[in-house]
């Protein structure tokens, strides 16, 4: 389970809005669902976000950074 500030990896792509694989985030808002969601802060390698989604636990990786 990831928890509220994680910094994730988006494992697939997201088609809409397109995200690739790799993308980075940080998890601001953790569901109580199942299966487990998450909202997740995409940003670009220049700090800008790229917008807040919804990515289920199985489309994210904590990240060792």
């Amino acid at each position: 389970m990831l928890n509220l500030y994680d910094v994730v990896i988006l494992k697939q792509g997201v088609k809409s809005p397109a995200l690739p694989p790799g993308s980075r985030g940080t998890v601001l808002i953790v569901f109580e669902s199942n299966p487990p969601a998450y909202e997740v802060e995409f940003v670009k390698a220049d700090g800008s976000s790229l917008g807040t989604f919804t990515i289920a636990e199985a489309d994210l990786e904590k990240s060792d950074i």
